[in-house]
């Protein structure tokens, strides 16, 4: 991971965008889902919660995202698993 959290939260914005098409990236962003900066978790959540593409781990990083300090992190767990729930 690069050490400037701007770079981190870029990547995973930049993720957001491809989709499914990021999945070779869901081990990555599972670790940024508990990186010590907010925003960085922020962005990741907000990723996996839109890929559009669904693995055990995930589940698991969602249902600990819910326990988040950030209201934000918490909300975009919760809609990811909405979504979970959607495709299945």
């Amino acid at each position: 991971a690069d050490p400037d959290p701007r770079v981190r939260t870029s990547a995973a914005d930049v993720l957001a965008q491809v989709k499914s098409a990021a999945a070779p990236a869901v081990p990555e962003l599972l670790v940024a889902m508990r990186d010590p900066v907010e925003a960085v978790r922020i962005a990741a959540t907000r990723t996996v919660d839109g890929m559009q593409h669904e693995e055990p781990r995930m589940l698991g990083a969602l249902l600990a995202a819910l326990a988040d300090e950030s209201e934000e992190v918490r909300h975009a767990a919760a809609h990811g698993l909405l979504e979970w729930g959607r495709l299945y």
